[in-house]
């Protein structure tokens, strides 16, 4: 019986040897790094112990223990360190908390190495025979219940870090972290089992609990196992993501989401993997057609709910190679990022460079602007005509009743203007007390009764500031050409002026056609 129970001693810790090794082989940039310590730090813990109980005195006894605590020492720090690597709260060897906590298993094994010199960790040390095996009877020191006390408590805190993470852990990977947890209760107990006085000869379970805890967390941890901790980290990213993403199989059917879809579909809430992609967005035909009819593409996608939000849609394929060599297509996902806020700013800011800042309608490079595309879709032949207007003894209202009177009459006129012309007509702040007005598809008689309108109109207007009446006159320049060959937009604009400027010298308050 005593060889079959060492021979389970070094075959324990052959294996977990083997597991610190594999994981170390299989993961990389420091992935992993605890648990494969874990493991080495539990094999070494498991050969001294073999060792320890075939000790023929008490010299050769305490070798092997020291042997041991180059394992044990460390095996409580490494336990909750582990725990953190696998729920996704990785501290690095560098972190504060880890040297602390590293710090004090190393003091703790120094604390062992010199306990003759003190006797704070074993008081005394005596050997006793069970059969074949030499068990170890120790008198236990402060440090070594200081030591006891600290293994139990990082042990409770591992099981804690655990059981929080089941509670927020998607549910297709709670199985991984109730799998991590048992690895937990089985050696929190074989670790207990002999410090109660309960394992069979006295001997110490603990290197058995470790040993199947360990192959418990490399279950957890090999490559392919949904519960892998890197596919923890990438579910616990995917679902935190702002963009929504879209998994999409190549029946154009859902195969997976992330919770930014609710952003769409404020009334998220059924699963919506395996149905199609046209019910899912039953709502936004827009981007089931984006989504449905793209492989790899990217395109702007104003939702035609009314809302006034525009994403930015990609389409990427998912491929994998195939045994006869090429790649095979067997997915694509579609990401959606909202540019409402973007879109809104560089409307604000076109607005900024295309309006006049003070009475809000088009400026005078608008206005070129705008001419331009309107003179490009007009047909050779058409009228157009151009009415520019000035304010009449506006540096009067300035000088009598201050600038912002005179910005409040600006204001107000604009408005005037605009009140009183098509939508297809372009208006526009020239300058100064300058408005101009160009009116496609209209001839010199109704350009002229036009600006007579407006002129009433202005003629008709009031503004009551800081309880003073202020009222105004304009001038009216017009003049009228048709579209097609030799049509100059520039001569036009300056017979208007030309035509205004006769108005002014006549007594203002006035139209004049030229």
């Amino acid at each position: 019986m005593g060889y079959v129970i060492v021979g389970a001693l070094v075959l324990s810790g052959i294996v977990q040897l083997s597991i610190g090794i594999y994981v170390i082989v299989q993961s990389n940039r420091g992935k992993n790094l605890w648990f494969s310590c874990l493991a080495i730090a539990a094999s070494v813990y498991s050969f001294g112990y073999a060792f320890e109980l075939t000790a023929q005195t008490v010299r050769q006894a305490l070798v092997y223990v020291r042997i041991e605590y180059l394992g044990i020492a460390f095996l409580p720090t490494l336990g909750l360190l582990t725990a953190l690597e696998f729920t996704g709260k990785r501290w690095s060897p560098s972190s504060k908390p880890a040297i602390a906590m590293l710090a004090f298993s190393a003091l703790t094994l120094v604390g062992m190495h010199t306990t003759a010199f003190h006797r704070l960790y074993y008081a005394d040390l005596v050997l006793t025979r069970v059969g074949a095996l030499t068990i170890v009877q120790i008198t236990r020191g402060p440090w070594y219940t200081a030591s006891r006390t600290y293994s139990n408590l990082m042990l409770v805190l591992g099981a804690v870090v655990v059981v929080r993470s089941i509670v927020t852990a998607p549910a297709d990977l709670k199985s991984g972290h109730w799998l991590f947890l048992a690895g937990f209760a089985l050696m929190g107990l074989s670790s207990n089992a002999c410090a109660a006085g309960l394992s069979p000869c006295g001997v110490d379970l603990t290197p058995y609990g470790f040993m199947a805890m360990n192959v418990l967390f490399l279950i957890g941890l090999s490559p392919g196992q949904v519960f892998d901790v890197v596919s923890i980290a990438k579910s616990r990213v995917f679902d935190g993501m702002d963009d929504i993403v879209v998994i999409i199989d190549r029946s154009n059917r859902v195969a997976g989401y992330n919770p930014a879809l609710h952003q769409i579909i404020p009334e998220l809430g059924s699963d919506y993997v395996g149905e199609p992609l046209r019910a899912v967005f039953d709502k936004h035909p827009e981007i089931t057609e984006f989504a449905a009819t793209h492989w790899d593409g990217e395109a702007d996608i104003a939702l035609s709910d009314g809302s006034g939000r525009v994403f930015r849609a990609r389409v990427r394929t998912v491929g994998r190679n195939s045994r006869r060599g090429g790649t095979r297509v067997v997915a694509k996902y579609l990401t959606m990022t909202d540019i409402s806020k973007e879109m809104n700013m560089v409307r604000a800011m076109k607005d900024l460079a295309d309006l006049d800042a003070l009475t809000g309608i088009a400026n005078r490079r608008s206005f070129y602007d705008q001419i331009e595309q309107l003179i490009g879709g007009q047909r050779a032949g058409c009228p157009i005509a151009v009415i520019l207007m000035d304010i009449d003894h506006f540096k009067a209202v300035n000088d009598t009743y201050g600038h912002k009177a005179g910005d409040i009459v600006l204001q107000a006129i604009a408005s005037l203007l605009s009140q009183n012309t098509r939508a297809q007509d372009i208006l526009a702040r020239y300058g100064g007390e300058e408005f101009i007005l160009a009116i496609p598809d209209m001839g010199v008689g109704g350009a002229v009764a036009m600006a007579e309108r407006l002129r009433m109109s202005i003629n008709a207007f009031e503004e009551i500031y800081e309880g003073q009446s202020i009222k105004a006159t304009a001038s009216f320049g017009v003049a009228c050409d048709t579209t097609g060959p030799g049509f100059d937009m520039e001569s036009l604009i300056k017979n208007a002026d030309t035509a205004l400027y006769e108005a002014k010298s006549s007594g203002r308050d006035s139209v004049v056609m030229r």
